[in-house]
């Protein structure tokens, strides 16, 4: 499951860092001296490493994973674009922080995009735009800083950017009550074999801690019963997060025992929607 999200994130993330360039021209501006970025991507290395990778088989093979001394987590990768290699290069700090810094590389090494965004599970296509934080900047094959775009512009007039998002899911329960159809449903699918009398949100989510430690103990995260747990190191990565104005629409998975989802609307800050799923994937 951990590899299968991982390659998820890969894919999401070159859909992501190549469309943020979409952009409106009055969120942007030109720098008036010149400004060098010396950062370089070690191909060498990444090449090595990634070779080794290959030769054992593993799921996604392409995205080098290194844990740091100062607790960040970078990962690294490359994709084609034509003739043109592009590579990338995630970091993400330790916990409580939210956002991780995504970059791309030209194919000579040199620093092309910089920006920051949520560390969890992005479903970015068509709408980028929403899901950036702070600024992005662009640089030509030399590094020289060519253009910066304010992503903050988009939600001048909107309640709920990324960050006060974060802030409503950290308070926001996964689960209010339950209807009698879902407590049904949940009896039989779930708590066929418990004397249950009462299907509760506290006793659904007991469950879902329960069988994420089955099902995944290396990366098990702690529920502390809201959407968000930023103090947890996987907990703060557990959510999907997508925008279709003016609604964010967000989805707490807790394979294979379902998802939760709800919706915010960003131009309000009125939430609505939530909804447990029943699992139906294999």
């Amino acid at each position: 499951m951990e590899n299968k999200m991982k390659l998820c994130n890969l894919i999401i993330f070159i859909i992501l860092i190549f469309h943020s360039c979409d952009g409106q021209k009055n969120n942007i501006t030109y720098p008036k001296e010149k400004n060098v970025n010396t950062e370089t991507f070690d191909i060498p290395s990444y090449e090595k490493l990634k070779d080794e990778q290959l030769t054992k088989n593993m799921l996604n093979p392409w995205t080098i994973e290194i844990k740091l001394d100062t607790g960040e987590k970078q990962e690294l990768f490359s994709s084609a674009d034509g003739d043109e290699i592009n590579y990338f290069k995630s970091v993400t700090p330790p916990v409580p922080a939210l956002l991780k810094k995504m970059k791309r590389f030209y194919s000579n090494g040199k620093i092309a995009v910089e920006y920051e965004t949520y560390v969890g599970i992005l479903n970015p296509y068509p709408n980028a735009k929403y899901t950036l934080v702070g600024e992005t900047k662009y640089f030509d094959k030399g590094g020289v800083l060519e253009k910066i775009e304010n992503n903050e512009k988009i939600f001048e007039n909107k309640k709920v950017n990324l960050i006060k998002l974060f802030s409503l899911l950290e308070k926001e329960p996964i689960l209010d009550d339950l209807s009698s159809e879902e407590q049904r449903n949940l009896k039989e699918l779930i708590f066929e074999e418990k004397k249950v009398d009462e299907i509760t949100p506290d006793l659904l989510i007991q469950f879902f801690q329960e069988d994420l430690k089955k099902e995944n103990p290396e990366n098990q995260y702690t529920l502390n019963g809201f959407f968000l747990n930023k103090n947890d190191k996987n907990d703060r990565e557990s959510l999907e997060i997508s925008y279709t104005d003016p609604k964010w629409i967000i989805k707490k998975d807790f394979y294979p025992a379902g998802w939760v989802t709800v919706e915010i609307n960003a131009q309000t800050a009125e939430i609505s929607n939530k909804k447990y799923h029943f699992e139906n994937r294999p």
